[in-house]
């Protein structure tokens, strides 16, 4: 059922319109409620009773971060304004029941506090990691892995389980981490005149020079380790332009299937007018012709997946590691709800070139 935003303006105060014109358009064009298990209706019927008691538009910006947290998608949320966000500079998982550091960024204020990977946190700021992440806005509960609001120089109390089974207790000083240095290319040689690439993020136009000199050391090597676990995302373009290194020819690597096209627009789509769009990769400069493969890991989301099925599925690359989070969900379309408040969804499901559907799914190694 459509509902009206006029007919409910009056109820929901001065944001009920936009906010009813948003929570439409998201039921109309976003393509994974069935998978994703969301009661739509149900949602907007629990926050529209928030949006009548709003005051202004930060309040009515945390109540649609809120809102769109509930689809437990990372690609649906507001990008304007950014979410102020200082990270740590570590990655914390749940395993077992207990909370463990998966990696720590060199420099980092993590680093700084002498926390290392494989240590076990017991407790933040007093309370156990459950309790702290529970007392999280819920849209930074889906997924906790080190964000904290608040300003720089902000304190973070943490107690933990060190390497040698020591409980310590130490402080996070939380600051910004450039993004040079938390995204960094890594590479060298291994035994056996083998390269090795560690790819952090696809998620900054300069990473594909960074790479482009690492591939370029590496050019007589007979085979290349490409590390792209804990990989998140970023630029498809980025991604597609490094995978362009590694092909003779140019590939199709999957389509995007839009729920309602015709009028979108946006970076590298344009003019959408057909239901399916295929995608390409074209090959670039010099290429390496040299063995591939292709480390990744449940945090290997996005345009990284996108990367990784363009070199699988075109024969180039063997994967080795753990599936793949199963967050590649399609073309990415910008509503913008005012001048200030715009909110960043899927309206296209992606599918690779044997028809498969990755989102919820991700990709299984070869080994």
């Amino acid at each position: 059922m459509i509902i009206f935003p006029f007919l409910l303006s009056a109820e929901t105060g001065k944001y009920g319109k936009r906010f009813e014109e948003l929570c439409n358009f998201i039921k109309e064009h976003y393509p994974y409620f069935g998978l994703r298990n969301v009661n739509w209706d149900e949602v907007v019927k629990n926050y529209r009773i928030l949006v009548k008691k709003c005051r202004d538009d930060e309040e009515f910006i945390e109540i649609l971060r809120n809102l769109t947290a509930e689809l437990g998608d990372p690609h649906v949320r507001v990008v304007k304004p950014p979410l102020k966000v200082l990270r740590a500079g570590m990655v914390i998982e749940k395993i077992g029941g207990s909370y463990k550091i998966l990696s720590v960024i060199k420099n980092s204020p993590a680093e700084d506090a002498g926390l290392k990977k494989g240590n076990e946190i017991i407790e933040i700021e007093g309370k156990t990691p459950d309790e702290f992440i529970s007392s999280l806005p819920l849209y930074l509960r889906k997924p906790f892995q080190g964000g904290f609001l608040g300003k720089s120089g902000k304190k973070i109390s943490l107690k933990y389980r060190n390497e040698h089974g020591e409980i310590k207790e130490t402080e996070i000083i939380l600051r910004e981490i450039p993004e040079q240095q938390a995204s960094k290319i890594e590479y060298r040689i291994l035994e056996d005149n083998i390269g090795y690439i560690k790819i952090p993020t696809f998620g900054r136009e300069s990473i594909v020079s960074d790479f482009d000199r690492a591939l370029d050391s590496l050019r007589e090597t007979k085979g290349i380790i490409l590390d792209l676990r804990g990989n998140g995302g970023g630029d498809s373009f980025v991604a597609e332009r490094i995978a362009g290194r590694f092909i003779e020819d140019t590939i199709c690597f999957g389509k995007l299937v839009f729920v309602k096209p015709g009028f979108y627009r946006g970076t590298n789509i344009k003019n959408i007018r057909e239901s399916v769009v295929p995608l390409y990769v074209r090959p670039r400069e010099r290429i390496y012709k040299g063995k591939l493969c292709i480390l990744m890991d449940r945090f290997c989301a996005s345009s990284c997946e996108h990367f990784i099925i363009s070199l699988k599925d075109s024969g180039r690359a063997c994967l080795v590691g753990e599936p793949t989070a199963g967050a590649c969900p399609g073309f990415m379309y910008n509503y913008k709800i005012s001048k200030n408040i715009v909110v960043a969804l899927p309206i296209s499901t992606y599918h690779r070139s044997n028809g498969e559907v990755v989102e919820g799914k991700g990709i299984k190694p070869d080994f």
